[in-house]
């Protein structure tokens, strides 16, 4: 169930149009290259075949992971600066309600 919130990043990340399309679409070729049955080097030679395959699915993993723990961080910071300032704003109408009733 944890990991299911990593989809959820993924897939946040691939529609935010703040980054750049170059680094999606090479993520996006990457994981369609494990999946489409045609490599550059044929599965049916094992084990070369599934070692290209292999090779480039831990490339994902990292890459992607330390795309999506940035991705995360920057949210996260993006979203407590919202609500921080959100917060400020309420703090002023307060003030200036209760300096209003004097």
């Amino acid at each position: 169930m944890k990991n299911i919130k990593y989809f959820k990043y993924f897939f946040d990340y691939m529609r935010d149009g703040d980054y750049p399309f170059f680094e999606k679409f090479l993520i996006l070729a990457a994981l369609a290259y494990i999946v489409i049955p045609a490599d550059i080097i044929p599965d049916f030679l094992l084990p070369v075949g599934i070692l290209d395959d292999s090779l480039m699915l831990g490339g994902v993993v990292v890459l992607g992971g330390k795309i999506l723990k940035g991705y995360f961080e920057h949210t996260v910071k993006k979203r407590t600066a919202e609500l921080e300032e959100k917060q400020k704003l309420k703090d002023k109408n307060k003030t200036v309600d209760i300096e209003e009733d004097w």
